[in-house]
């Protein structure tokens, strides 16, 4: 894709539930040196989860929307055997 796009963050869990759970966050960003001049460089200021305080980490931002895979099941090919 030559565009950058971010979705809004989404919950692993019914929002507004209180359950002990945090948001998933999607940022595709568009190829560097793209001819669209499509975002291709993202800054985050990233927490390691270990040390965030636990109402923090389960805080459900304004836009949070449900898991857009709920209900879909992914089965992963069995590992080959040696």
């Amino acid at each position: 894709a030559q565009a950058a796009w971010v979705r809004a963050p989404y919950a692993n869990w019914e929002p507004g539930t209180g359950a002990a759970a945090h948001v998933t966050r999607f940022v595709a960003l568009a190829p560097v040196g793209n001819a669209h001049g499509g975002k291709w460089l993202h800054a985050l200021n990233l927490v390691p989860m270990g040390r965030m305080d636990a109402a923090k980490l389960t805080e459900q931002p304004e836009g949070t929307t449900r898991n857009p895979y709920e209900g879909e099941h992914v089965h992963l090919p069995a590992a080959p055997q040696p």
